[in-house]
């Protein structure tokens, strides 16, 4: 009876477990559970129907019971498969990796045939790294499922993950034979190939993949990955493109590779729009802000890049490249203190990065804070005696030292490191110009020829030994190296040559071959100024003034804003005496720049030349406030003395005085003297004048037209006299104030003698022929009276100031000729001659 009893319990145990299987094939767990409880209430130790339990609440994701349940099932049965094969289950979802192994090795230890249980130790192998145990657990699985392709492939994602790769290929030839038309072999044979680096041998088994499932969106994944190695990015975004429209749910990968290759194809745009739709998806956004800010690096648009390098160091604050670039870009904005703060805290996430501390000096010298600079580069040597940039940092602190701090000496003693660690022409160059400007010219030319040692074709080289030489004054050897230059030329820098060379024929005269080269200049650089400085100072030497004009017009096409150069053509202007042209580029100069003082003073000068003495003033003036110089003072005495101001011109010439006393300034003094009467003062000015200098005739002249004033005659004709001996220019003008001075004391003869002396010496004296016509009227010789004022019409060099001046005197010669002659024809003659001289002068 007893027997009977337990059968029954075992049979209806077992009916309950059929149907609580049944009930979890239809997912009513609960109720399964329900069904277990009764069958456990009839035998509580049945590990069957604690097993079937567990997997209900496995189902409910009830772990916790489950795992009641399996390990009082395993410590009634400890053979029970089952049970550890569920237990595993659950520490897979716990992510105790390790207990789930040893429960899938119990399940293999009591059952070697459990493909399933090899399938889940191999995987959790290869989710922990273990990749030759994920291999060897795999082959069992094969060994087991022969022809089951998902087997091979879990064993061929391991061995390569192991880098095992003969054996991926191996078993990736193996699926293929199995599997004809499956992509899986072709697959892995294109990972295989992608992971050695033979890029085109996987694109073409991945090609094939695609051929038969060209619905996987991992094979274009990683053809696409293959096509960027081979940098064939357009087919890179096909393929990528494709990846998202066939795993459109999970896509981060396919935006970021796509995203890249249009980075690559310098698509901006469109690659800034990928790197949003990362952003959008919240996936990788670190890297999606870190390359579309590259991205906006690369179209310039750096207030928009430094936006994304924010978001990268908010969500990465030791991210040194984030750093580096955004210190790029704000360096690149003019930002510098923000670019130094970046470089510094790049520096700071890892201060043996070399190139950071480069980047840095280049910021404080566009900064032009050039001791940091030089501080940047001692802290780079500290932190690496071994810095790559060593020869860099010689180099650059021998630079600053030259071109900023001047100070040649510890220039040269930079380059001097520079070359003991890796000499190059460009050190031994910079070295050499040192000692250019110390004027060591031999020990220059020495650091140019090692230049060349290094550089035989060095164009820099050979032009300043070239200068080395101008400076010695040898042209030959400096036309020479010149000519080396140019020939060694691949640069604009040919002009420079080519002007300097034009500038070594100029020193010695060859002004032929300087036109050549400067106009050589010219061909390689229309725009070269200097070319055509040079080109008219050689016209000029050539005294060909017209072409000279002509290369200064064409700097002013080039540049409308240089007063120099209105300047120089309004000076040779100057030179051909056309002094209209000279006056209108003096005045272009001084609107260009108005504080030009020797273009006021020209200007004034001329107009002193044409008698516009208050325009004169004013150009002096001006000339004056800018600079004052003896020069401006003295020319506008002249114009106050000529223009009557006789006390300001005094004021001027006595001011010069009291600054150096000149000969010049005293005559002037005089002469203002003169004319207001102060007779005295003006010959006592004039004896100071002929103290300083006894050879100047003007002096002598006006001391003499002082004297004769004082009817001092003797002294007078001594001086008149004295002024001829000293300049024959003074000589006609000199007989002719004799003739007066014996006009005056009646002595008619001797003034006869010398009135024809001085029309002897100048016969275009009006003044000898109207004092000659005067004696000769008074003498009663009235024809001859009449035929010297026609001569002095007719011959003499008179202006029609001259003869207003002298009007009243001429009528009377010629009245009292036609009151005394009875001389019909002369009288007639007189008339004519006065109603044409009354017609002329109105």
């Amino acid at each position: 009876m007893v027997i009977l009893n337990m059968f029954k319990k075992r049979i209806d145990i077992i009916r309950l477990i059929k149907e609580a299987k049944s009930l979890i094939n239809n997912r009513e767990y609960n109720y399964a559970i329900e069904i277990m409880d009764k069958a456990l209430s009839i035998n509580n130790k049945n590990y069957d129907a604690l097993v079937t339990r567990a997997r209900a609440y496995c189902y409910l994701e009830i772990y916790d019971k489950a795992l009641i349940d399996l390990n009082s099932a395993i410590d009634l049965n400890t053979s029970c498969t089952n049970a550890f094969f569920y237990r595993g289950q659950i520490n897979i979802i716990n992510n105790n990796l390790y207990e789930a192994l040893d429960d899938f090795s119990k399940v293999i230890s009591v059952d070697r045939r459990n493909s399933i249980a090899y399938m889940k130790r191999g995987s959790i192998y290869s989710k922990l790294g273990m990749y030759d145990a994920a291999v060897n657990n795999f082959k069992a699985l094969v060994r087991i499922k022969r022809r089951d392709h998902h087997s091979y492939d879990l064993l061929l994602s391991a061995c390569l993950a192991a880098k095992r790769y003969d054996e991926v290929e191996g078993y990736s030839q193996k699926l293929i034979i199995i599997h004809e038309e499956s992509p899986r072999g072709y697959y892995y044979l294109g990972r295989l190939y992608s992971l050695k680096g033979y890029f085109k041998e996987s694109v073409k088994y991945l090609t094939d993949a695609i051929r038969r499932d060209g619905s996987n969106a991992e094979y274009y994944y990683h053809r696409g990955m293959d096509y960027i190695q081979l940098m064939e990015y357009s087919d890179a975004i096909v393929d990528f493109t494709m990846g998202i429209k066939i795993n459109s749910g999970n896509s981060s990968e396919f935006y970021f590779s796509r995203g890249y290759s249009y980075l690559s194809l310098k698509e901006y745009e469109n690659a800034i729009r990928d790197f949003d739709k990362l952003i959008e998806l919240g996936v990788n956004t670190k890297s999606a802000y870190y390359n579309k800010a590259t991205a906006y690096l690369n179209m310039n648009m750096y207030s928009e890049a430094i936006l994304c390098l924010n978001k990268v160091i908010e969500e990465d604050e030791s991210f040194q490249g984030a750093f580096y670039d955004r210190a790029f870009c704000y360096k690149q904005l003019g930002d510098y203190e923000k670019a130094i703060v970046d470089y510094e805290k790049a520096l700071e996430i890892n201060p043996k990065y070399d190139a950071f501390y480069y980047e840095l000096t280049r910021v404080y010298f566009d900064k032009g804070d050039f001791d940091k600079v030089l501080e940047t580069l001692d802290r780079a040597e500290k932190s690496n005696p071994n810095w790559p940039y060593k020869t860099f940092a010689y180099t650059l602190k021998g630079d600053i030292y030259y071109n900023k701090k001047h100070n040649l000496d510890d220039s040269i003693e930079n380059y001097t490191k520079s070359i003991d660690l890796s000499p190059t022409a460009y050190a031994y160059i910079q070295r050499g110009r040192c000692y250019q400007d110390k004027n060591e010219y031999e020990l220059s030319i020495k650091d140019f020829d090692f230049a060349l040692e290094i550089d035989s074709k060095n164009a820099s080289a050979y032009f300043r030994k070239a200068i080395s030489y101008e400076a010695m004054e040898n042209m030959d050897k400096a036309i020479e190296y010149y000519s080396l230059a140019i020939e060694n030329s691949k640069d604009s820098m040919k002009e420079v040559y080519y002007n300097s060379r034009g500038c070594c024929y100029g020193y010695m005269k060859d002004y032929e071959n300087a036109i050549i080269d400067f106009k050589e200049a010219i061909n390689i650089s229309p725009s070269s100024k200097d070319a055509y400085g040079n080109l008219a100072l050689a016209y000029k030497a050539e005294n060909d003034i017209e072409k000279a004009i002509e290369c200064y017009e064409n700097i002013i096409k080039i540049d409308s804003n240089d007063e120099n150069i209105y300047y120089s053509i309004a000076t040779l202007y100057l030179e051909i005496r056309k002094y209209k042209e000279a006056k209108d580029y003096f005045t272009l100069a001084i609107n260009v720049n108005p504080n030009l003082e020797e273009a006021f003073y020209y200007r004034g000068y001329i107009n002193y030349f044409h008698d516009y003495f208050e325009e004169a003033i004013d150009d002096l003036n001006a000339s004056i406030n800018l600079e004052e110089t003896s020069t401006s003072i003295l020319l506008r005495g002249r114009c106050y003395l000529e223009s009557k101001k006789y006390l300001l011109a005094i004021d001027d010439f006595s001011y010069l005085i009291s600054r150096e006393e000149e000969a010049v300034y005293y005559t002037y003094r005089g002469m203002a003297f003169y004319f207001i009467g102060e007779l005295q003062s003006a010959i006592d000015d004039y004896n100071s004048a002929i103290e300083i200098d006894n050879n100047d005739a003007e002096t002598y002249s006006c001391r003499a037209d002082a004297f004769k004033k004082l009817k001092m005659y003797e002294n007078a004709i001594k001086d008149y006299r004295k002024s001829g001996e000293i300049n024959n220019k003074y000589k006609s003008g000199a007989y002719c104030n004799i003739g007066i001075i014996y006009s005056e004391t009646e002595e008619s003869k001797k003034a006869m003698y010398y009135y024809n002396k001085s029309i002897g010496m100048n016969f275009k004296n009006y003044m000898a022929y109207l004092k000659r016509a005067e004696e000769l009227e008074k003498n009663g010789e009235y024809e001859e009276a009449v035929n010297d004022i026609e001569n002095l019409l007719v011959k003499s060099n008179y202006t029609l100031e001259n003869i207003r001046e002298k009007m009243s005197d001429i009528e009377k010669i010629l009245n009292n000729v036609i009151e005394k002659t009875s001389n019909e024809r002369t009288s007639s003659k007189v008339k004519e001659m006065l109603e044409i001289l009354y017609k002329h002068l109105n």
